[in-house]
């Protein structure tokens, strides 16, 4: 579960979003963390292999707008 502690909020957010949790938007980084994880049918592996899907895409659209405003 350290995993999500380390997220950004963002990418907490999103993952929330897919797993169906609601989130409220005055939620820390830790409240988001905890809702995740005391939701009903957490799995740990699964939410794992989404929240680094999230990260992978996130990098890699941040790497294209980068390489974008080079051009």
């Amino acid at each position: 579960m350290a995993y999500l502690a380390k997220s950004r909020r963002q990418d907490l957010l999103e993952l929330a979003e897919t797993l169906g949790v609601s989130i409220d938007d005055t939620f820390k980084v830790l409240d988001i963390k905890d809702a995740i994880v005391k939701s009903q049918g957490y799995d740990a592996d699964f939410t794992k292999e989404c929240l680094n899907r999230i990260i992978s895409d996130r990098k890699e659209l941040e790497y294209m707008d980068v390489t974008n405003d080079s051009i």
